[in-house]
């Protein structure tokens, strides 16, 4: 029996192993030398041969659901090792130097969105008006007395 020095019915059976009886399955750079060594060697089709019986009894079988005692402990486990992992707001909270940039990006963001809406139009501007007037800032009665005026 020739080998492929690259090759062997070990390395055959640890590619059976992992990844199934499947060629396709099997990785990229390993496959066209599996798949000459299977032509070669009935060692590599009986492995070849026993991954696919066992790939048909393990597709029929399905996982059991983690129970949620499972799904918590590992959370747990995870958050234990790796830490909490804080967003940018966390960052924004922590860094003393941060906060002031924000908030002044912040202002500087809305007054160029005030100005670049332009002037206000007389219709935004009864708006505003009206708005002021339900709030109860400019009516001398309230909102009574505009409800009255708007009759």
């Amino acid at each position: 029996m020739t080998q492929n020095p690259d090759m062997d019915l070990a390395r055959f059976a640890a590619l059976t192993d992992a990844y199934g009886a499947a060629p396709g399955q099997w990785p990229a750079g390993e496959r066209a030398n599996a798949e000459a060594f299977l032509a070669r060697s009935a060692d590599a089709r009986r492995l070849q041969d026993e991954a696919a019986q066992l790939d048909t009894v393990l597709s029929r079988v399905s996982a059991p659901a983690a129970s949620d005692a499972l799904q918590n402990r590992l959370i747990a486990v995870m958050a234990q090792k790796h830490g909490p992992r804080p967003g940018i707001l966390m960052w924004i909270a922590s860094h003393p130097i941060a906060r002031p940039i924000m908030l002044t990006a912040m202002a500087v963001l809305g007054l160029y969105l005030g100005m670049a809406s332009g002037p206000m139009t007389a219709e935004a501007e009864d708006d505003a008006v009206e708005f002021e007037v339900v709030a109860g800032g400019a009516a001398p009665g309230g909102i009574v007395d505009f409800l009255e005026m708007s009759e």
